[in-house]
């Protein structure tokens, strides 16, 4: 979860990029919008079908000075997110994350390099944020919560101290998860419930308290 060190421009967000290189955004709808004006640097374009780049041209590109960011947020399932990402990944180029100047993230906290926290979002100490994760605005992850790679917990939710959440996840906005809850792989939370029971892999649950929904399709 270390950052590159050499031949890096670090903007006033604390985002990273290589001095010399093309920044690209995948994606064009509002994620990835709020992404590009969160990376505090310019941008050379966004990525996606019926633009003037689109996935298979960017992957033509040349991997040593072409930088992505990752702009698909939550289309139906955090697999979407995740594929590309890997994709791209798979093909040598690097995914650039980026950190809101106005987040709050405690020195003790660890954040992938790739993952995104955006305006308004605070990391609690020894928070630990995996890869391509997006915290959304105003979320807020409390001390010691582990957020496993490629999830994604939505604008305004709150997930309490010892929060354990797995990966592929989607946490809905304003939910609410209380202290010591454990979430399995790819499961989803609606928007403004209050999970107070851990939930296994793969299931929705939704409601205040929430209540088990059946199995992610």
């Amino acid at each position: 979860m270390t950052s590159e060190v050499s031949a890096l421009s670090v903007s006033r967000s604390g985002t990273t990029a290589p001095s010399q290189t093309a920044v690209y955004v995948l994606g064009s709808g509002g994620h990835a919008r709020s992404v590009a004006a969160a990376f505090g640097l310019p941008i050379d374009g966004h990525v996606g079908p019926g633009l003037a780049i689109d996935d298979e041209a960017a992957l033509r590109l040349e991997p040593s000075s072409t930088r992505f960011l990752n702009g698909i947020g939550f289309v139906g399932s955090a697999r979407v997110r995740r594929d590309v990402h890997q994709r791209f990944q798979g093909e040598g180029f690097a995914i650039v994350g980026v950190r809101h100047p106005f987040s709050m993230i405690d020195p003790t906290a660890l954040v992938a390099d790739d993952s995104q926290v955006l305006i308004g979002a605070v990391l609690g100490a020894g928070a630990s944020i995996g890869s391509s994760v997006i915290v959304n605005s105003g979320a807020i992850i409390e001390h010691d919560v582990v957020v496993g790679a490629h999830s994604h917990v939505g604008p305004g939710a709150i997930l309490c101290g010892d929060v354990v959440v797995g990966e592929d996840v989607f946490i809905g906005a304003g939910a609410v998860v209380l202290p010591g809850v454990t979430i399995g792989a790819g499961a989803v939370i609606g928007a403004g419930s209050v999970l107070r029971d851990d939930l296994d892999d793969g299931l929705r649950a939704a409601g205040s308290p929430a209540r088990l929904l059946g199995a992610r399709p």
